[in-house]
Parts: C-alpha cells; sequence; structure tokens
C-alpha cells in the first residue's frame, strides 16, 4: 500500500492527491483516489506541470499497473512522459538574468618612462616599459576571466539537463529459449529424446512386420508421429495368414468349377478313369458313364481331397446329375451327399429302402470312389 502523492496540473489547478495509478496508456492516467477505488477522470499528459510528470515518472515504476504492461508498452509510455517534460521546457520562458555587478577596473598609474641613455647606436630595448607592461598582464587576464565565467553560468542557466528515468528491468529469459536448447545439456537432451523414438519405432515396425530400418530412420526425422502411424497401420502378416489359414482350413469346402465349363479338370489320369470290375457289375443294369474314380492305392483320401475335388456333393446332391459310390471292403454305398466331413471320418446320407440314413465312414477303411453320371 502506497502513501498520498501530489501530481502538479497546468493552469493553476489544484493537484491532485492520490494514492496511486488505477489505469495508464498511451493517452494518459487514470488515479486511485484509495486503496481498491479507480478515478473517472483519465488525465492527458499535456495536463501536467514538468514537475508532476516528474512525480509520474517516479511513481511508475511502484505501481501494479504499469508492471503488468510488457517492455515495448513500458519502454513507449516513458518516451511519452519524457517528450511532453522536454515540449514543456522548451516552451517555457527564459530565466530571468540576475544583473552581474561590473568589474571596477582599477586604474592604473601611469608610468612615466625616464629616458636612458642608450649606449649604443642601434638602440636597446626599454626596461622600464617592458616592466610596466608585464605588471599590466595579470589584471587584464583576471578581468577577461571574470567575463569568461559570467558568461558560461548565464548559458548553463539557459540550457537544461534531462531528468533520467528508472531504470526499467528486461524481462525473464524463457526457459525454452534457444539459448537454453543450444546449450551442452539441451543439446544431450535433445539427442536422447531422438535416440528413444528411433528405438520406439523399431520395436513397433517388428511388431507390425514393418521394414525395421525405414521405419527406424523416419521416426528420429519425425519422432511421435511416425511411431504411431505405424503401430496404427494394418499389419500385413495377419492378412496374409488369415488367408493361409482359410486356405488350409480342413473344414471348409472350397468351391471348384464344373467339368463341363473347365476343360482342365475333363482332363483326367489314366489311373482315375479306370473303373474296376466290381463298381462295373454293380451298376451295369443302367449302363452308368464313369466321370471320376479313385483307388486308395493311388490316392490319399483325406478331408482336404473331398474338399478339393467332390465339394459339389457337400451339404446337397450334385446339381448335374451325378451319383457318388463309396466302396468299402465291407459295401458299396451309392451317396446322396456327404453331411461333415471330420479329420478322420466323413459322414455320408443314403437312401436305403425308402429311407434316409447317415453312416460315418472311416478315410482309413474306403478303398474306392468313384462318381458317375
Amino acid at each position: 500500500m502506497h502513501s498520498a502523492v501530489l501530481f502538479e496540473l497546468t493552469d493553476k489547478r489544484a493537484p491532485i492527491l492520490a494514492s496511486g495509478i488505477a489505469s495508464i496508456n498511451q493517452d494518459g492516467v487514470v488515479f486511485s483516489p484509495g486503496p481498491g477505488r479507480a478515478g473517472f477522470i483519465r488525465y492527458r499528459w499535456d495536463d501536467f506541470t514538468v514537475k508532476g510528470l516528474e512525480t509520474l515518472l517516479s511513481q511508475m515504476p511502484l505501481e501494479r499497473s504499469f508492471l503488468q504492461k510488457d517492455s515495448a508498452t513500458k519502454l513507449q509510455l516513458i518516451d511519452f512522459i519524457r517528450a511532453e517534460i522536454t515540449f514543456k521546457l522548451s516552451k517555457s520562458p527564459p530565466p530571468v538574468k540576475v544583473p552581474v555587478k561590473p568589474v571596477v577596473e582599477v586604474p592604473v598609474k601611469p608610468v612615466v618612462e625616464v629616458p636612458v641613455k642608450s649606449r649604443n647606436k642601434g638602440g636597446q630595448i626599454n626596461v622600464a616599459l617592458n616592466r610596466n607592461q608585464s605588471s599590466q598582464d595579470p589584471i587584464r587576464a583576471k578581468h577577461e576571466s571574470a567575463q569568461k565565467s559570467s558568461k558560461d553560468n548565464e548559458n548553463l542557466e539557459i540550457q537544461f539537463s534531462l531528468v533520467p528515468g528508472p531504470v526499467i528491468p528486461a524481462p525473464p529469459q524463457s526457459r525454452l529459449g534457444p539459448d537454453n536448447w543450444l546449450s551442452f545439456s539441451g543439446l544431450l537432451l535433445l539427442l536422447l529424446f531422438l535416440g528413444l523414438s528411433a528405438y520406439a519405432g523399431y520395436e513397433i515396425a517388428l511388431f507390425r512386420h514393418q521394414p525395421a530400418k525405414i521405419v527406424c530412420v523416419l521416426s528420429a526425422i519425425f519422432p511421435v508421429i511416425i511411431p504411431l502411424v505405424v503401430f496404427f497401420l494394418p499389419d500385413p502378416a495377419e492378412a496374409k495368414a488369415e488367408a493361409i489359414a482359410q486356405e488350409n482350413d480342413r473344414y471348409i469346402i472350397h468351391q471348384k468349377p464344373s467339368p463341363g465349363n473347365d476343360p482342365a479338370l475333363t482332363e483326367f489320369p489314366e489311373y482315375e478313369t479306370q473303373i474296376s470290375e466290381s463298381v462295373v457289375d454293380a451298376v451295369s443294369t443302367s449302363n452308368p458313364v464313369a466321370v471320376e474314380s479313385y483307388s486308395s492305392g493311388k490316392t490319399h483320401f483325406s478331408d482336404r481331397f473331398f474338399s478339393d475335388h467332390l465339394s459339389r456333393f457337400y451339404q446337397s446332391a450334385s446339381d448335374q446329375g451325378e451319383t457318388l459310390y463309396i466302396k468299402t471292403a465291407e459295401t458299396l454305398i451309392p451317396v446322396h451327399h456327404i453331411s461333415a466331413l471330420e479329420p478322420e471320418s466323413l459322414n455320408v446320407v443314403y437312401a436305403l429302402e425308402g429311407e434316409w440314413l447317415e453312416q460315418t465312414l472311416e478315410y482309413s477303411k474306403i478303398e474306392e470312389v468313384c462318381v458317375q453320371a
């Protein structure tokens, strides 16, 4: 809390008694008549006398309204006040010259020159005259120095000296400034940060199956950003593994094109077109045409075999009018369709005496598989 201060005004107005400055800007100042209060009048700079401006200039560094300004605004306000002081001093009437008492010159008694006989024809310098001149020189020098000092005093009174303003400390340097980053510790921290970012990118690249060297270099150049981008990229290994898993899944029946549409499937090896005599005897009554034939001696029967070659019989009968025959050591089964494929066996549905029956056959007991049209 500051004590009240008087600020003189021009035009013989009553001075302002204020306890502080409530607001200050380029247009002027608003005083605070008491703690926690603000006046209603903004006084311009030309409303103050030179003494009032000097008081204001000395009071400003103690006021919070001035200290809250930035450095450029503080210097601008101080320049405004100093310029107003200079302007007012230049317009003030010149000081009254104090009459200087004239210096009374002490009359010098003339020296009577005594004629001296000259011994030489050329003549000698008059010694008495030289003595008189040497005695008058100190008096004249003293008189001239007194006049010069009086003129210097008059010139000093006319001139004025600029009132020095308060010393405003510079704002503190920021910790994030370039001087701190360019220091040894700042560079060390920066290199440590880039190294951690590169290591994180390397580990994430290995985890997401991305090129590790490229991601490591990019993570050092663009820290944090590249590791996050690589982390959220889709993993190519996952898509490839899923495709391989679907291809090798023994429970998935992959549809094959019909032999009539695909000429490659109509060409079978010689062993596949051979039909045993037992199968021919069983179906000789209807004279069927053998389309495909597989024997256990030349073919390994498994879930993959039925999925690849006989998928058209899975869950439903073939739409091409074909019949599947599976021969075991005990019987020959005319299969209507395959209901299930297991790792060690398959379930088939067939008609017997007007009823639909389902039977499980192990792959190891199948001797021959034949498709007839």
